[in-house]
């Protein structure tokens, strides 16, 4: 049975560095699908954006990664994920949506995530190619991960500002630390 592990956080939190750590270092990692899709449907000139057809996006989005994680649920490891399912919930509730797609929500209830880690933002947030949002609308996003997570039933963990190798420290830490708590209630 695979331990999905979802890092995850707002925009210009350090996700993709830290995926990419735990990757060098031997660790299976699931890659952004949003940021992926961005490139895809941008290089294609076809396909939703996340700035012209938000519901769309979201659910291609949504697809992808229920895709992605089902292929990983077959592996015997633990992985990472470059965000979650609950993290397309998260997107909803920062933009103040007051009817969430109801599939939405149970899709982002049913992920079963060994655990999720939420990255506190980095102080050098850029705007680039896939990530067009303003800094006060990624904070936006940062705050509603929580909830969102939340929601699907997970108590997330903070990851501090640091360096990429001590947040891989941390993590990685973190989860062995959770396994042993497992093992001496079982």
């Amino acid at each position: 049975m695979s331990s999905i592990y979802v890092i995850t956080g707002g925009r210009g939190c350090g996700m993709t560095t830290l995926c990419s750590a735990l990757s060098d270092i031997g660790y299976v990692v699931l890659p952004d699908v949003a940021r992926k899709l961005i490139s895809e449907n941008e290089k294609s000139g076809s396909g939703p954006l996340p700035w012209t057809d938000f519901e769309g996006f979201q659910r291609a989005v949504m697809l992808k990664q229920k895709k992605r994680e089902s292929f990983a649920a077959g592996l015997d490891e633990i992985i990472f994920a470059n965000k979650g399912l609950s993290d397309t919930l998260a997107h909803y509730l920062a933009r103040g949506e007051n009817k969430i797609p109801l599939d939405i929500v149970i899709d982002a209830q049913r992920n079963g995530y060994a655990g999720v880690f939420i990255l506190d933002p980095l102080p050098n947030y850029r705007i680039d190619a896939q990530r067009k949002e303003i800094f006060e609308y990624a904070r936006k996003i940062h705050d509603n991960t929580l909830g969102a997570y939340q929601i699907s039933g997970h108590q997330p963990f903070f990851v501090p500002v640091m360096s990429t190798q001590d947040r891989v420290k941390y993590v990685l830490d973190k989860i062995e630390e959770v396994y042993d708590i497992a093992e001496t209630v079982a």
